[in-house]
């Protein structure tokens, strides 16, 4: 009886666990989708991106994305001071990479 208690309460734990993150990491695609690519949204993802970095299972997911990310706010820098249109190109390019990895 006590071993049938354990193995349901662990079994419960790992649920809840698995569906936090799971719902975190929804939570930034979500974000990602509604953005638009607007920087003041971006930085709302970016929190989100920083929970996920935390957790063991999306730290390889949230460094890769985190890269992508500052890069796309680099670029939309670049492209403020009038960088042209090999820069709006290049944003373009990178907010669909960003994109297309949270479909």
């Amino acid at each position: 009886m006590k071993k049938t208690l354990v193995i349901t309460t662990i079994v419960t734990a790992l649920c809840a666990c698995y569906s936090l993150t799971t719902q975190e990491r929804e939570a930034y695609r979500h974000c990602i989708n509604q953005a638009d690519g607007k920087t003041v949204k971006m930085q709302s993802c970016r929190r989100l991106l920083d929970v996920l970095s935390r957790q063991p299972q999306h730290q390889d997911f949230a460094k890769k994305e985190t890269v992508r990310v500052l890069d796309y706010q680099r670029c939309l820098d670049a492209e403020k001071m009038g960088g042209g249109e090999a820069i709006e190109s290049s944003c373009g390019q990178l907010w669909k990479e960003i994109q297309q990895s949270n479909q």
